[in-house]
């Protein structure tokens, strides 16, 4: 599991760059879930890690801060977002 933060208040904006996800590093990572939950803060994790995923449903549906954004979980597969259920 990773915490994504860019320091400005962006990191939501991630969402929408294709290039960021197509990157070597996150691309060859497999199926990922993100939890956009401020405007500068993705968590994201492998889909595989069960046990981590049902963490970051957790945090998610119980954090609430200034920024928040979301507790929805999005899962990027074949450079595509849905919902994460």
């Amino acid at each position: 599991m990773a915490t994504l933060a860019t320091k400005v208040g962006l990191a939501s904006s991630l969402l929408a760059d294709d290039a960021f996800w197509n990157h070597s590093n996150l691309a060859g990572a497999g199926d990922l879930v993100v939890s956009p939950i401020e405007l500068d803060k993705l968590i994201v994790a492998k889909v595989s890690e069960g046990e981590l995923i049902q963490t970051l449903r957790r945090v998610a549906e119980g954090y609430r801060t200034a920024n928040f954004l979301s507790d929805r979980l999005l899962l990027r597969r074949n450079g595509v977002w849905e919902e994460f259920e």
